[in-house]
């Protein structure tokens, strides 16, 4: 009981502060901020990194209610759906830094990925929410049938992504194909979206068999 409180405790102070750093990172986009991959205002939307953090944030202050009861030996019931969302939050940010570490910061420079709010968007909130989720999240269970909402967020971005490029004929042009994925032709940016769907499953994998072996023990 006292180890699981304190697993407790650590998760809250770890989803408190995902939340500080998610609203932290919209203010620092909204008001401007050097690096690449930003932009100012509503237009900082368009990137994956700022979608999948603010759904981390919002998943995050929803389950910091339940962390509380939990401290508190409430018993906690119905929370999977709960757990759904913050495994999907989860994945999410995870995407967003294994993309910044094994492939834009190639092409864009890992001083300028880690500059300004990219620092919190691209790696601390992601590591924070990997962290909780695999060694001390006391709540969330994921049931394997529900690991595929995994890539929902990245099949939906992905369809609006390449869609874009399509209608403004926009590929390898930064105003549309921000990421350069579509640098090559429609066919070699499909088949990078299909490439990052299965990633996106295969990190939910990993992280949810992680996570098992880490309660068991």
């Amino acid at each position: 009981m006292k180890k699981e409180n304190a697993f407790s405790i650590v998760s809250l102070i770890f989803n408190i502060l995902i939340v500080l750093f998610v609203i932290n990172s919209i203010i620092m986009m909204f008001v401007g901020s050097d690096g690449e991959l930003t932009a100012s205002g509503f237009n900082a939307f368009k990137f994956f990194t700022v979608d999948s953090n603010v759904l981390m944030g919002v998943a995050s202050l929803i389950f910091l209610p339940f962390l509380i009861l939990k401290m508190l030996g409430k018993e906690i019931k119905k929370t999977l759906l709960l757990s759904v969302a913050k495994f999907v939050a989860t994945i999410g940010v995870v995407l967003t830094f294994l993309t910044v570490i094994l492939f834009l910061g190639f092409i864009f420079g890992y001083v300028s990925m880690f500059k300004g709010p990219n620092l919190y968007m691209h790696l601390i909130t992601p590591l924070l929410a990997m962290i909780d989720f695999m060694f001390f999240d006391p709540i969330s269970e994921i049931p394997f049938r529900f690991t595929f909402f995994g890539v929902v967020p990245m099949t939906i971005y992905g369809i609006c992504y390449i869609t874009n490029i399509a209608v403004h004929n926009g590929y390898g042009d930064t105003n549309y194909d921000w990421y350069m994925f579509g640098a090559n032709g429609m066919g070699i940016g499909i088949l990078i979206f299909l490439l990052m769907i299965s990633i996106t499953y295969g990190i939910g994998l990993l992280l949810r068999l992680i996570r098992k072996v880490v309660v068991k023990k």
